[in-house]
């Protein structure tokens, strides 16, 4: 064996030190692009959240009239909410950790209130009436809430008693390029707050597959380093540019 690789020097000096250099240069050129990328990659997530802290929460209309919320969304790592500083940021790791969801890919908290419009309702009665106790009944509902009680008149009392009050909605939530989009069936929900955040997803280095391209391969029976196409299968470790 070791005048194999004796041999093998000796009659392929030249071509063995011009490929080791050029996997040399090749390797370091790769890992500058691979560094110049991940520094690239931390910039733009960086920015891209400074965005979505400071962003407000804008709106725009379907064509149906509906209105649909977007706000930008936080890129990164889900456990590092846990040591932020911003309040928002901790309590989404909170819920998100009460759910116990360990392996979440995208968490959002939303805060809103239901603004329903003003509605008047007028009794009227004669003054024999109003000298009497007096008992109410109400019942409203529509396809986003539903009201119902009585309202009470004694002396110079009057008293509400609500029996039943239900506002009824949903959210549909998208997300697309860092953004989330938010829409309710029920007009009068107003978001008041969107803290959302998308796992930052590390790329796949080492794969196992087929294999095409240009290398340098050593002839078991020439003895020769040659260089030309090939075909075949192999692992393969990708920089992720």
């Amino acid at each position: 064996m070791k005048d194999f690789f004796k041999d093998l020097w000796e009659n392929n000096k030249r071509t063995i030190i011009e490929v080791l250099v050029m996997i040399i240069l090749f390797v370091w050129a790769l890992t500058s692009m691979q560094r110049c990328s991940t520094m690239k990659l931390e910039y733009n997530t960086a920015q891209n959240n400074i965005v979505a802290l400071t962003d407000s929460i804008e709106y725009y209309e379907t064509k149906t009239g509906e209105l649909v919320a977007q706000k930008t969304i936080l890129t990164g790592e889900i456990k590092d909410l846990k040591e932020s500083h911003a309040k928002e940021l901790n309590n989404l790791y909170n819920n998100l950790n009460s759910m116990k969801r360990k392996n979440a890919q995208m968490a959002a908290q939303i805060k809103g209130l239901i603004d329903n419009p003003v509605r008047d309702t007028v009794w009227k009665y004669d003054s024999v009436k109003f000298a009497q106790s007096l008992v109410q009944p109400f019942d409203f509902s529509d396809k986003w809430r539903t009201l119902s009680g009585n309202i009470t008149l004694k002396d110079d009392t009057m008293g509400l008693n609500i029996k039943e009050d239900k506002v009824f909605f949903d959210y549909t939530v998208a997300v697309e390029d860092g953004l989330v989009y938010i829409k309710s069936n029920n007009p009068y929900v107003k978001y008041n707050a969107i803290t959302a955040i998308q796992e930052q997803k590390k790329p796949k280095r080492w794969n196992i597959g087929f294999q095409a391209g240009f290398g340098f391969q050593y002839g078991m029976f020439s003895k020769n380093v040659d260089a030309g196409p090939y075909l075949g299968v192999g692992v393969s470790y990708g920089f992720g540019f």
